[in-house]
């Protein structure tokens, strides 16, 4: 398989890795060892979470390389996500400051909007991934607003989302004063998203794909009608390619992505699977 590009550039003129860490699975007590060997490893960019307990563990250990002089803050590219709930304009920046504080940085290369969903009014009737209800355009545009506020300031250098539809996207695009540098979603060769990413090719808004392998996760879109051998990575059209190029599954799966120009985001909680998936 031939070379391609570490990077993708994102609209806003910053470099984005096209292989990152998802921290999400990530247990405080284990955060030191598997990050720090992500990182050894070649990782770059790290994805947090502000509902997610375990950024403060994720700070000390940024910190610690980064006064180590083993890497400096630029060489990072640090995605968080605000939580669903409270959009107030003006609570963008306290959360985002929150996360800041915690991950002991003074701003995050990239935020996004978790999801468009509201869980202080979860309801049986939610149309959204996580069992929420639907956010409300106004609550969407209010937050939106706070999150160009905090790119403005630089506490955030790109803004997206996460887990949003096109239409959703457009609204966004036809209501922001700044256009999204990046969309997060659940992409894989049996949910290719083709496009949703075509949409975000012709806008110059980079993609994201999480869960990249597939997933029997009970949020993800792909897992409602499958079960576990169903999943890409027992494909048999991979055997042939596997034994043509000498990779496993899972990385014929992810270099797929990446070779159509979308960031991968690994979610794993073992090293040998982390180095797998970076190679």
């Amino acid at each position: 398989m031939s070379s391609f590009p570490y990077f993708v550039k994102l609209n806003t003129g910053s470099r984005m890795p096209f292989i990152g860490i998802d921290t999400v699975l990530m247990e405080p007590h284990e955060v030191s060892y598997l990050l720090k060997s992500g990182i050894s490893v070649g990782y770059r960019l790290i994805e947090t979470v502000y509902a997610h307990n375990n950024a403060a563990e994720i700070g000390k250990v940024l910190g610690a390389i980064m006064r180590s002089g083993k890497l400096e803050r630029a060489d990072l590219f640090i995605i968080t996500k605000l939580p669903i709930r409270d959009h107030r304009r003006e609570m963008v920046k306290y959360f985002l400051k929150e996360s800041l504080d915690r991950l002991q940085l003074t701003y995050v290369d990239l935020l996004l909007l978790h999801y468009p969903a509201n869980d202080e009014e979860c309801n049986e009737d939610s149309t959204t991934p996580g069992g929420f209800v639907d956010i409300s355009q106004d609550d969407l545009f209010q937050t939106w607003k706070g999150m160009e506020d905090a790119f403005q300031i630089g506490m955030a250098k790109a803004i997206g989302l996460s887990n949003f539809n096109l239409k959703q996207i457009q609204l966004i695009r036809q209501n922001g004063r700044i256009k999204p540098a990046n969309v997060q979603v659940e992409c894989h060769a049996y949910l290719s998203q083709s496009s949703f990413y075509e949409y975000c090719a012709r806008q110059n808004i980079t993609f994201t794909a999480y869960l990249p392998l597939g997933s029997v996760d009970a949020n993800s879109e792909f897992s409602k009608n499958v079960n576990e051998n169903q999943k890409p990575t027992n494909d048999k059209v991979l055997v042939p390619l596997c034994l043509k190029y000498r990779k496993t599954a899972e990385q014929i799966l992810l270099r797929w992505l990446i070779q159509r120009g979308i960031v991968v985001i690994s979610r794993s909680v073992r090293i040998q699977k982390l180095k797998e998936h970076f190679r």
